[in-house]
């Protein structure tokens, strides 16, 4: 196991049986109602611009991390049916990420619709993450298989005009 080697294993890896070491980094868990994985990767300014005048902004390590994966809800285990992570009240759970990279990432990412909308967010400890989750159970991404029947996205059915 790569935490044996002395290397944490990749962030939103299935949860191992046994606590995974943090090596002395406070960490979060990261809850995500979006269906499909989302990378976190960190931005810095590389210092050139566009011919627009636009900052060019380039990947980089953040703290010997280089991207973390966040599970999405639409990940399913090797039967095809369960879901592959933990699910609270819609949202699909990665634990143990680096508080401090979390918290780089949010703050170059605060804007963004998902995050605005409270699509993805984090909280130190399990009993905040499920009361957050919970109280954000009815929100809707919009991403959601479409209902049958009931399906406030469904087209309406349109009345034939001089009938």
């Amino acid at each position: 196991m790569a935490a044996e080697s002395g290397k944490m294993p990749p962030v939103g890896a299935p949860v191992p049986s046994v606590p995974m070491p943090d090596h002395g980094r406070e960490t979060v868990t990261v809850a995500s109602k979006l269906p499909f994985p989302l990378l976190l990767e960190i931005e810095c300014d590389t210092g050139q611009k566009t011919l627009s005048g636009e900052k060019i902004y380039a990947k980089t390590e953040y703290n010997g991390i280089e991207a973390i994966e966040i599970n999405g809800t639409a990940k399913k285990s090797s039967d095809n049916v369960s879901p592959a992570n933990p699910i609270v009240a819609g949202y699909a759970l990665t634990y143990d990420v680096p508080k401090d990279f979390w918290e780089m990432w949010l703050s170059q990412h605060k804007n963004a619709p998902f995050v605005k909308k409270g699509f993805v967010f984090a909280h130190a400890n399990t009993k905040d993450i499920h009361a957050h989750a919970k109280e954000m159970e009815k929100e809707r991404t919009n991403l959601e298989p479409m209902m049958q029947e009931g399906d406030p996205r469904a087209p309406v059915e349109k009345v034939p005009v001089g009938g």
